[in-house]
């Protein structure tokens, strides 16, 4: 007759390998990464890239894949960000010369300042103050928006 302690001891090591095995390859098997959500569900709609310290940019795309808006938002966490360089980052993300010719312009208070410019091919909205962001806020305010007027946007 067997004993049944022994076979038990030795199948606790077997069983402690195949766990710590299982822990480490199990998780390769799971990740996600950009490629395979590509491959899963096509290109993504918004993608956000980091413009400045403390400033974003969030890009939403249309139609195979085209620019539609661009959102310039600052982080919570970011100093005081000046007019003068929302301006200078606006004009770097979309130069003027792409704009087409300007068609409309103003400024716009209620509270805070506007300046909304209107140009043939898209649209700029711009804070006209300098801002502060609020680290309490989970979604900042824009910086600034830019509408591609030719764009279609996907629906989400």
């Amino acid at each position: 007759m067997k004993d049944d302690t022994s076979a038990h001891k030795l199948n606790i090591p077997v069983a402690l390998l195949f766990m710590t095995c299982a822990l480490w390859v199990l998780p390769s098997f799971g990740q996600v990464d950009a490629d395979v959500l590509r491959a899963k569900y096509g290109p993504p709609v918004t993608e956000i890239f980091d413009l400045r310290p403390g400033i974003k940019l969030s890009v939403i795309y249309g139609e195979k894949h085209q620019v539609c808006t661009l959102e310039i938002r600052p982080t919570p966490n970011a100093s005081v960000i000046p007019a003068a360089l929302v301006e200078e980052i606006v004009n770097e993300v979309i130069p003027p010369f792409t704009r087409g010719a300007l068609k409309n312009q103003g400024t716009i208070c209620l509270g805070s300042c506007w300046n909304f410019t209107q140009y043939e091919n898209l649209t700029v909205d711009q804070t006209a103050n300098d801002v502060t962001p609020n680290p309490d806020a989970p979604v900042q305010n824009w910086l600034a928006v830019v509408q591609m007027k030719s764009c279609k946007e996907v629906k989400q």
